[in-house]
């Protein structure tokens, strides 16, 4: 009897080895598979164009495209999607990340296939140009709640097609629904002038010190208004210590009622102080991620 319910034992442990290895390999076989696809196409007249499309179930991104010195950007050429809100910076340079970005992000998410970088490049005389002539060495994509995968977990999947070919799919540039609001006016404030020195953090989610110096006191009456005050970091609507596209997805996601901010992430997301949360404060956020303004 004890050697039968030994063997029991045994297999079962085996069986719950095997489901736990089964679920992990699930798990990064689905990382693997959220990430931009990058499309580099050769329009044969020496310019380059890259797009970088998203793949289902994406809320907000961020991506920092670099290319060799095969290529020169050519300035003007850089833009994000029609769809949702969005922040575009052909010069982007956060400690050692530089390059052309676009951050976005949308309260109802985008459609697979969306494109939501486009930027032209042009190639130097005689150069023979590959995929590996662009390098994505930061990006993330997130569901607006949480980060679904960066560039920790692997390169974007990218392809250079050559002039005179077609890419095999190519990803739509017109998602299926348009945003139900367009913002009715850029934000209202603006620095002067950019900033003198990079930050020292990691530059996908680096804090940001907009903070409020306040009491303990977190309650909230009905309406979410804060009845006393309390710490919180402008913009990190969330609460993580961050201010990127999570939160301004969460602030177009509270201007479109699909979710109530209260409390700290209410008072948070009020970038500008007008006593409104709107569209306005997620593109200050937006902004602020991409790396165009350095401060609220």
């Amino acid at each position: 009897m004890r050697k039968f319910t030994k063997t029991i034992a045994i297999i079962l442990t085996a069986v719950l080895v095997s489901c736990a290895f089964f679920a992990t390999f699930t798990a990064s076989a689905d990382v693997a598979a959220t990430t931009f696809k990058l499309v580099a196409t050769d329009n044969g007249d020496g310019t380059v164009t890259v797009t970088a499309a998203v793949p289902a179930g994406v809320a907000s991104g961020k991506l920092v495209l670099t290319a060799s010195d095969k290529l020169t950007y050519v300035a003007g050429s850089l833009k994000s999607t029609d769809s949702g809100y969005q922040a575009a910076n052909d010069a982007y340079n956060q400690g050692d990340v530089a390059g052309q970005c676009v951050v976005f992000a949308d309260a109802n998410g985008y459609d697979e296939g969306t494109v939501v970088f486009t930027a032209n490049y042009k190639k130097a005389d005689g150069a023979e140009v590959t995929a590996a002539d662009f390098a994505v060495n930061l990006w993330n994509l997130s569901n607006g709640a949480v980060r679904l995968a960066t560039q920790k977990d692997g390169d974007v999947d990218a392809a250079y097609v050559p002039a005179g070919e077609a890419p095999s799919e190519a990803p739509s540039e017109n998602p299926s629904e348009a945003p139900s609001e367009a913002p009715s006016e850029a934000p209202s404030e603006a620095p002067s002038e950019a900033p003198s020195e990079q930050p020292s953090e990691e530059p996908s989610d680096a804090p940001v010190d907009s903070s409020a110096d306040v009491s303990d006191d977190t309650s909230a009456d009905e309406s979410g208004d804060i009845s006393g005050d309390v710490e919180y970091i402008l913009g990190d609507v969330n609460g993580d210590g961050n201010v990127n596209n999570i939160d301004a997805t969460q602030v177009l996601q509270h201007d479109s009622a699909i979710l109530t901010l209260e409390g700290t992430g209410l008072a948070a997301a009020d970038t500008n102080a007008d006593g409104a949360v709107n569209n306005i404060d997620a593109a200050r956020i937006l902004q602020l991620d991409a790396g165009i303004i350095n401060e609220f």
